[in-house]
């Protein structure tokens, strides 16, 4: 699939049609009803970040068994979005002294 893809993009970066990729190694699209929608709730669930990311990470850290969220940013201080279990996260990265702006990546890890 992945080969598939890559030849068609190339194909047609180079100004080529399709069709022009020999029928056994296009990249087959699956036929029938493949509507996918997505829907923004970063606002409603409190885990918006506006700011240029260097890394999301995800997972329990405080053991709840829900999946929290971790995420870094440029030139700005770390969010760490605690998951409420109710479709809505809270940011606790500054009561758990949580800061800093230059990392360059984060991993959650929990013990």
């Amino acid at each position: 699939m992945r080969f598939r893809w890559l030849l068609r993009t190339l194909t047609l970066h180079a100004g080529q049609p399709e069709n022009k990729i020999p029928a056994e190694f296009r990249l087959q699209v699956p036929s029938g009803d493949t509507h996918v929608s997505v829907r923004d709730v970063t606002k409603k669930s409190g885990a918006e970040r506006l700011a240029l990311g260097r890394g999301t990470s995800w997972g329990d850290f405080d053991n709840d068994g829900r999946e929290d969220i971790l995420v870094g940013g440029e030139r700005a201080p770390f969010c760490l979005f605690r998951n409420h279990g109710d479709g809505t996260f809270e940011n606790v990265a500054e009561s758990l002294g949580l800061h800093d702006p230059l990392a360059l990546a984060a991993t959650v890890a929990v013990h």
